[in-house]
């Protein structure tokens, strides 16, 4: 069947994901839903079944998934390697970065809509965080995101976080990207468009990004806690304290109002929220003699790691 909306722009989303398996499958529907079709996944060494699932799920929406096996090393700027290596790949009008646990969307219609109604001149768009609070309630991951984190966090939001603003991720045109960074796409010419979180008119802020950074306690141990530890053993460097086992529900402090507009947004697109959940099988990864050894010595150090910052927790 033939787009009936064929003047409106293309959107892909390039993300770089490890064993988040439980947020793969929300991720796609809800970006999808907003026009996305296409996801350019970069797996940094997985051992859950997430790739499964994002192929699955791409073929159930009928978009394009593809997914890159790319190992990220503790060096600067490799991650933003990784991704700009990755564009010959994207074939979209736009392309948008963003993490699995990060939610663009447009307030009124969809995210194709809100791009096809910018300014030719305008080639970027610097969309800054909504951070909201795990509120410490979960124990066991919920089956959305959207659906269970309401309260917003003021953690994360302030501009002295970063140099170049408050924190923020980035869409841009394709055709004019020259690198793809951790938060920014730089382009070679044209206006960069910076798109505040407070931003209260839908027709001035007319896009938002949701990051639901700490989420669910099972989420933080198997997820959060371990990539720190592992990163912090690759660059010889201490674990970062704010993603220590005994942070949950204290690194983003429920201290901001209630949001409820992407939930309501997204309860109301339609029969895609109460399809069957994909089911796709987990693939048992080999484990050779090496492979064991060198478990063991991570888990041994990080072990090391956990009492070293329980001892200094607050």
């Amino acid at each position: 069947m033939a787009d009936p909306r064929p003047q409106l722009p293309t959107i892909a989303i390039i993300t770089l994901f490890k064993n988040e398996a439980m947020n793969m499958e929300e991720f796609i529907r809800h970006h999808a839903a907003e026009g996305v079709g296409e996801f350019i996944l970069l797996d940094d060494g997985s051992t859950d079944n997430g790739r499964a699932i994002a192929k699955q799920v791409g073929a159930q929406l009928g978009v394009r998934v593809v997914v890159i096996k790319a190992r990220s090393k503790p060096v600067r700027d490799n991650q933003q390697r990784l991704m700009t290596a990755a564009l010959p790949r994207v074939r979209a009008d736009w392309l948008a970065r963003a993490d699995l646990d990060e939610f663009f969307y447009a307030r009124t219609g969809d995210l194709r809509e809100y791009l096809a109604g910018l300014p030719d001149d305008v080639t970027s768009l610097r969309v800054e965080w909504r951070m909201f609070a795990s509120e410490g309630a979960f124990e066991k991951h919920p089956e959305s995101l959207i659906n269970a984190y309401v309260q917003t966090s003021t953690n994360g939001m302030g501009a002295k976080e970063k140099v170049g603003g408050a924190p923020h991720k980035s869409l841009a045109r394709t055709a004019e990207i020259t690198n793809v960074g951790c938060h920014n796409i730089h382009t070679r010419s044209g206006t960069r468009r910076t798109v505040r979180r407070s931003g209260a008119d839908p027709d001035v802020e007319g896009i938002r990004i949701n990051h639901y950074r700490s989420q669910s306690r099972e989420y933080w141990l198997k997820v959060q806690v371990p990539r720190t530890v592992e990163n912090s053993l690759m660059q010889r460097k201490p674990p970062k304290r704010k993603y220590n086992r005994h942070k949950f529900g204290k690194l983003d402090p429920p201290d901001g109002g209630i949001d409820t507009e992407l939930r309501d947004k997204r309860n109301a697109l339609g029969p895609w929220l109460q399809e069957k959940r994909a089911e796709a099988p987990v693939w048992p990864r080999p484990r050779t003699k090496w492979m064991r050894i060198k478990g063991k010595i991570r888990a041994r150090y990080a072990d090391r790691a956990f009492r070293r910052q329980a001892l200094h927790a607050d």
